[in-house]
Parts: C-alpha cells; structure tokens; sequence
C-alpha cells in the first residue's frame, strides 16, 4: 500500500503521473466538507461521521442491519435539521428498493401538497421489479418526464442531486447522478422547489398519497452547497469505495 497526501500546487509538467479518483483510497473515508455524513449499521448511532448533526426518527426507528437500514414506507423517514428552504444544496445517498408496488419517495421534502418541496421518487413500469426515476419539485415542470429509466428492485444505487438558482429571475436548476451515468440536467422558469416549513429527509416524509416502499439505505450525506458535475462524479467513486468494503456493489 501506498500513502501520499495532497498538495495545493499545480504542474503543467505532462510526465507528471496521473492518478484516477477511483484508484484512490482516503484514510478518512467520509465526505470532510459536507453538512452531514451518516453511514447506517447496526453499529452506527444516527450521527453523523464529520459533524455533531444528528437525524431524528419521525415514527418509528429503521431496521438496522450489519451494513444498511430499512425504512418501512410513508412517515416513517429520518429528519435532518437542514432546513428545506436553504435552496442551493446537495443530497447524496446509496439506496436499494426491495419492490416497486408503491411510488417510493428517497429523499427531499415532497409533500402530496400542489406547491412546495420536491424530492426523488420512483414509478413502476407496471410490473412491480422495474422503475422510471423522477425528480419533482412542486409547480415547476422539473418533473414532467423521467430522469432515468429501468431502475432494477433488489438492486443498490448512488444518488445525488443538486438543487440551485440559476438567474436572478430564481430560477430553479437540478442535476440528478445515478451511480457512473453522467448528470442529468434540468431547469425550471416557475415553482417554488421548497417547503417552508419541511426538512431534508432520508426516506418519505411527508409524500401521503402512497405508502411508499421498503427502502433500504447505506448512507446519507447533505452538502451545504451546489456540487459540481465533476464533483458529483468523484463523490460516486468515493461511494463506490465506502461500499465496496462493506460488499455492497454500485
């Protein structure tokens, strides 16, 4: 094993080796620069790794298991502190959904209300094992087509979305990353993406008008700030080496 650090410099020297992000390893292994990193086990308090932030149950505690927890469905999400209405952040997340029989909600503040809050969620293709992926934020048209398609049951992800102004009009603009695809953009001229009164939530918080899905997760992370499309895809490669220790494959 090789150890090396980081330095602050830069080089225009083009024989200066190249090391991929996905070839590196951290000593520590949670996102330093994010408002909240939680990694979920049976071992694991709700608190996160770089903060004193901690979620809250909202009805009933998750089953832990060795490398994950599940969360049963619909008002049954951990809550942050991080208030819905700090519009430009980041929320990031490793998620396995045992079947789609129900719209599963995976993070955010969606509400079953016309305006306010937005969130991730999943809709069947009628046969209950796959899905078409959307991101909804209440009176935009954010939502009106799919983000991605043929999301597999029984089978985990990495996701990531951004939320952010884009003009001066408040425009609102999202970027969606799941596991190595590229990021999908989308902008918004109308709606207001957030809920005054709702927090970021890892599961269904507030989405009543389903029962939402057996979700499990293997971690939560809320930045405090818009990351890039490059920093979205070396945020994956750093997930994807969190979990391949625990032998989770994404």
């Amino acid at each position: 094993m090789n150890i090396f650090t980081v330095l602050n410099v830069t080089s225009n020297n083009p024989d200066m080796p190249v090391i991929s992000a996905s070839d590196v390893e951290y000593l520590f292994p949670y996102e330093k620069d994010s408002y909240g990193h939680w990694a979920f086990g049976n071992i694991q308090p709700l608190v996160s790794k770089v903060t004193d932030k901690q979620l809250t149950e909202q009805s009933e505690s998750p089953v832990y298991a060795d490398e994950f927890l599940t969360l049963s469905g619909n008002g049954k999400a951990l809550l942050s502190d991080f208030a819905d209405s700090n519009i430009d952040c980041t929320v990031a997340t490793v998620f396995r959904v045992d079947s789609y029989a129900d719209v599963p909600v995976i993070f955010g503040s969606l509400s079953s209300a016309a305006v306010g809050g937005g969130s991730v969620y999943l809709i069947t293709n009628n046969d209950d094992q796959t899905a078409n992926m959307y991101a909804n934020y209440r009176g935009t048209n954010i939502g009106n087509s799919p983000i991605m398609t043929g999301l597999s049951a029984n089978t985990w992800y990495f996701l990531a979305v951004t939320r952010e102004v884009i003009d001066e009009a408040g425009n609102i603009g999202v970027k969606v990353k799941l596991n190595e695809l590229p990021a999908v953009h989308r902008n918004s001229s109308s709606g207001t993406p957030y809920d005054d009164n709702g927090v970021i939530a890892c599961g269904q918080a507030y989405y009543t008008s389903s029962l939402g899905a057996s979700t499990d997760f293997a971690e939560f992370i809320i930045f405090d700030k818009v990351l890039t499309t490059d920093e979205l895809n070396a945020l994956y490669f750093r997930s994807k080496s969190r979990m391949a220790k625990l032998g989770i494959n994404i």
